[in-house]
């Protein structure tokens, strides 16, 4: 074990030093969200809470989802896992159409849906939970779930409560079960959605990811990767830059000034300086690895 956390040691450098313009860029931008996001919360929390705004709790509980997200993607990046980061991305997508969504409806009711809809889903696990013969919760305390639930069924109807479903839009889609792919149509998130379904490539059992590893360069002699790769990073890399970028963006402009102006811009400007740098740091292992091949 000590040999081989010495060796892990050591390719970690390598990796770093091959990725270490965009791996610096993008965890600039996860710590200027983070630093943001508490001197944001901070200074607009009661605010928000004077102004019953349910979109700023909406999307600040989004946004630290987002950061321990990135934070985890960022692990594996730095470790040598693309697939594994591509994956845990897929997440970080679905907060980002999420948080369009809400942003864009500029809709009270809708994002007191959006937070009320926790208290369904912890009513149907536990429900669901207790059939197996467990429980994570006291008697008395689902109870008060069942009635949580009770009441926001009486107050937002059937389609609101569908297991399984985003029956918080519901109502805003005219739709009685409401998909995530309906979410995504009604943002402007659907450049990344090819990769939204690339990335399910690498979460179930299927074939073609056995072969086909991000971490693997095409055209070179087949392998079956069993650990971490150099490789393959370009595209999650992105991929949480541009979707953290994004979430940042739209929380921050829930209350504005020229703070929030500034750390924008500046998110921004690392997002356009990380995605040519990770381009051309895959181009240039490409590049080399053929070259090896042919000699």
């Amino acid at each position: 074990l000590l040999k081989l956390r010495k060796q892990d040691k050591k390719f970690n450098k390598f990796l770093y030093k091959c990725w270490k313009k965009p791996i610096d860029y993008l965890e600039t931008l996860i710590e200027i969200a983070e630093e943001k996001a508490i001197s944001f919360s901070e200074t607009f929390y009661e605010q928000a809470i004077e102004d019953n705004n349910f979109l700023f709790f909406a999307l600040q509980s989004i946004h630290a989802r987002s950061l321990l997200i990135s934070r985890e993607c960022l692990t594996l990046l730095k470790n040598g896992y693309p697939d594994g980061a591509l994956s845990r991305w897929r997440t970080l997508y679905e907060l980002s159409v999420i948080g369009e969504f809400l942003y864009t409806k500029q809709n009270q009711d809708l994002c007191e849906r959006y937070i009320c809809y926790q208290h369904v889903q912890e009513y149907e696990d536990e429900k669901a939970f207790r059939k197996e013969g467990n429980k994570n919760y006291t008697d008395e305390a689902f109870d008060t779930l069942k009635s949580n639930y009770d009441n926001l069924l009486k107050e937002f109807g059937k389609d609101f409560v569908k297991t399984y479903s985003y029956g918080w839009a519901s109502n805003f889609l005219s739709k009685p079960k409401v998909s995530f792919k309906d979410l995504v149509q009604n943002t402007s998130k659907q450049k990344l959605y090819y990769y939204y379904k690339l990335s399910s490539t690498y979460i179930h059992g299927n074939h073609k990811a056995n072969d086909q590893s991000l971490g693997i360069i095409p055209n070179l002699e087949k392998v079956h990767l069993t650990g971490s790769s150099n490789y393959g990073l370009s595209i999650p890399m992105q991929n949480v830059a541009i979707s953290l970028t994004q979430i940042s963006t739209l929380f921050f402009l829930t209350y504005s000034n020229l703070d929030v102006t500034i750390t924008i811009f500046t998110m921004h400007h690392l997002l356009n300086e990380l995605i040519p740098e990770a381009c051309k740091t895959q181009k240039e292992i490409e590049s080399k690895q053929y070259k090896l091949q042919e000699k």
